[in-house]
């Protein structure tokens, strides 16, 4: 594995992306793409072509084979894991710090969910920066800052019961509170202040800084 302590990887994943996405990420500098089979598909619709592409390839015609001939295609057909984690584990495998992840909302609602369910495993082992088309989104399991503009919505969705929620920045502030699902819920809150503190005890926060 390798030691480069700021190794960063941009990974396609195989759900939607947008154009304000890829505005998002254009002043990043990344040190290798990487594709979730389908997410190459993605990359080439906005010229960006990735060294990588990983999962049981399924996804990538021959059409898609000849735009991609410096690629390294990485064939894991292993049906327990899904693309995205398999792509993920090329990551960690891989050296890299931080991943910046694009395409995991969109398309069918069930792989959305499942994508965050993935993105799970690995938000302690890699500095994950995830992108949908309206928002920046967080994993959070203690405390986190966060920075937008007074007025800007923001919500922070539980994954499970997340005890001892207290915030600081926001026009509807949290003490000690639990979110749940199907018992509280926190979206759609406001920036009040430039900078937001969320904290919590236990569980993992889901946090939705939307443009």
């Amino acid at each position: 594995m390798s030691t480069d302590k700021s190794k960063s990887l941009l990974l396609f994943a195989n759900g939607e992306v947008t154009s304000a996405e890829i505005e998002r990420i254009r002043k990043l500098n990344f040190d290798q793409i990487v594709a979730a089979d389908g997410g190459a598909t993605n990359a080439l619709k906005f010229g960006i072509l990735p060294d990588v592409v990983i999962g049981d390839l399924d996804s990538i015609t021959p059409e898609i084979r000849e735009k991609l001939p410096d690629a390294q295609l990485l064939h894991r057909p292993s049906q327990e894991i899904n693309d995205l984690h398999k792509a993920l584990d090329f990551c960690v495998d891989s050296g890299a710090v931080s991943v910046t992840v694009l395409g995991i909302t969109g398309k069918r609602f069930d792989h959305s969910l499942n994508n965050f369910s993935v993105l799970c495993h690995f938000d302690q082992q890699l500095n994950l920066q995830i992108f949908d088309a309206n928002s920046q989104i967080f994993i959070v399991r203690d405390k986190w800052t966060f920075t937008g503009k007074p007025g800007q919505t923001v919500s922070l969705i539980p994954l499970g019961a997340v005890a001892g929620v207290t915030t600081a920045g926001l026009q509807w502030e949290l003490r000690n509170e639990t979110l749940a699902m199907g018992v509280r819920e926190g979206c759609s809150n406001v920036f009040r202040e430039a900078h937001v503190r969320v904290s919590i005890e236990s569980g993992i926060l889901l946090v939705f800084v939307n443009e």
